[in-house]
């Protein structure tokens, strides 16, 4: 097998050439799947594969093609039976043989939703029906969980990424057990150890955190991010280069106004000194809503600030869409600027004229 994952990449150094895998669990990151595009860019002459693999309906692979026109596409289509089957029999030897041939007819030629069919499977291989879908499957495992387990679970779904086992322990209930809760989830292939720090886990698979996650009631979603940004802010199990952008993402989906903005306009300074522009855009995107829901009249500096930077990219007829608004808005010096610049920039001189 190829050797673990560093935190962002798995690097294969063997000929004909270098081989850059992204960590792709990272996706749900818009800077992470940006840095990702940048290095594409950057390597395009240089004697480096990047190989970035995502499923059919995720936006991360048309986001990197249009990156690297060049870059060839891999549809890889169903397993038959007998790989199937092999994998079955490798995961867990001596398995029957009528259990075998009734996952790999619901597994339709999907690998990891034959594990996952196996693992729910009762065990005697006749009258229970199996789930139906790879997320009933997974929510089925779940389920057979211990109630710490469950609780654990459900705040590392709300973290997501590389989650600190400090930070779970600073957010569950005082009585959880959370260093055997982990262990079990370990053992049950929920998690798995940090390939980099002994002090953080994982989701074993992107789609085991995304059925953690459905798991979870809105209203119950947003204490446990209010709960993680004051467990940041406190210091547990913060990120070795600060808790700014994911205090600012936890008040966001927590929903929690004044302090989510302040923290967002934050989290959007260090980005731009940082040259992330697109998750500065983010950032002030969210800010913009928030200020919108409240009504406040900070708002009008914030989208000021939101339309500056979204010139710089070029989203010109998004930028010049707000700039005009704040000209409409009290805002005329500034705005009438940016509008003007925006304008003839994109090449609509007839209209900067006026």
């Amino acid at each position: 097998p190829p050797p673990p994952p560093p935190p962002f990449f798995l690097i294969i150094r063997r000929p004909p050439i270098p081989t850059l895998f992204p960590y792709t669990t990272l996706f749900r990151s818009p800077a992470s799947i940006d840095l990702v595009i940048e290095i594409v860019r950057a390597t395009a002459d240089a004697p480096i594969a990047v190989v970035v693999t995502s499923r059919m309906e995720s936006s991360v692979g048309d986001r990197v093609r249009t990156a690297s026109l060049d870059a060839p596409v891999i549809e890889l289509g169903s397993l038959d039976e007998a790989a199937i089957g092999a994998i079955l029999r490798r995961a867990q030897p001596g398995v029957a043989d009528r259990v075998v041939a009734r996952i790999i007819e619901q597994a339709r030629g999907n690998p990891f939703f034959a594990v996952e069919l196996l693992r729910a499977d009762d065990g005697d291989g006749g009258g229970a029906d199996l789930p139906a879908t790879i997320e009933m499957a997974i929510s089925a495992r779940l389920d057979r969980c211990s109630r710490d387990a469950r609780q654990v679970v459900e705040v590392a779904a709300v973290i997501g990424g590389e989650i600190a086992i400090e930070l779970i322990d600073a957010v569950v209930a005082v009585d959880v057990g959370t260093t055997r809760a982990v262990k079990e989830l370990i053992d049950e292939g929920i998690f798995v150890p940090s390939e980099t720090r002994a002090d953080r886990v994982q989701f074993s698979h992107g789609l085991v955190l995304e059925s953690a996650s459905q798991r979870i009631l809105r209203r119950a979603a947003r204490v446990l991010h209010e709960r993680i940004a004051e467990a940041l802010l406190a210091g547990s199990g913060a990120p070795d280069d600060g808790a700014t952008e994911l205090v600012a993402l936890h008040l966001y989906q927590a929903s929690a106004g004044a302090r989510a903005v302040t923290a967002l306009l934050a989290a959007a300074d260090r980005s731009e000194a940082l040259f992330a522009n697109e998750a500065a855009i983010v950032q002030l995107r969210r800010a913009v809503e928030l200020l919108e829901e409240s009504g406040d009249a900070a708002r009008a500096p914030v989208v000021l600030r939101l339309a500056s930077l979204l010139y710089r990219p070029g989203a010109y007829e998004e930028a010049a869409a707000l700039f005009s608004e704040l000209d409409e808005n009290g805002r005329a010096i500034e705005a009438q600027c940016g509008l003007e610049a925006t304008l003839l920039t994109s090449g609509a001189l007839a209209a900067a004229g006026k």
